[in-house]
């Protein structure tokens, strides 16, 4: 016997006659048998990398909500905003609430500033 043949011999005395039933340890079903686990493997993949990536897209959908209802907050904001802005708010709101009034003409005092008119003189 050669080599090559001892070496057969002494796998097949290892092969137990289950594993020569099933035909495992034979080149072309170790090859199947390793492309299978290579699908199996990549599907896999594929469904955690869809679960993840409908997470994040979920995650992002809920954050472009929060956006619209923050713009929509801020806009309604700017108008009230621009609301208690007016004068005649302000004016109305000094004479309900601090009892303020517009004073007569006659209690105006108008007061210079010394130095603005020093500055003018030079």
């Amino acid at each position: 016997m050669t080599t090559a043949n001892q070496k057969t011999a002494n796998r097949q005395e290892k092969v137990t006659p289950v594993q020569r039933w099933l035909g495992l340890f034979v080149p072309a079903n170790l090859l199947v048998m390793g492309l299978a686990t290579a699908v199996l493997l990549t599907a896999l993949a594929v469904v955690v990398y869809t679960f993840e990536s409908r997470t994040v897209f979920f995650a992002l959908q809920e954050e472009r909500d929060l956006y619209n209802q923050l713009d929509v907050e801020w806009g309604q904001l700017l108008i009230e905003q621009s609301t208690f802005a007016l004068e005649s708010r302000i004016e109305q709101v000094a004479v309900e609430q601090l009892g303020m009034k517009v004073p007569d003409w006659s209690q105006i005092v108008v007061v210079q500033d010394r130095s603005l008119n020093e500055v003018g003189d030079e």
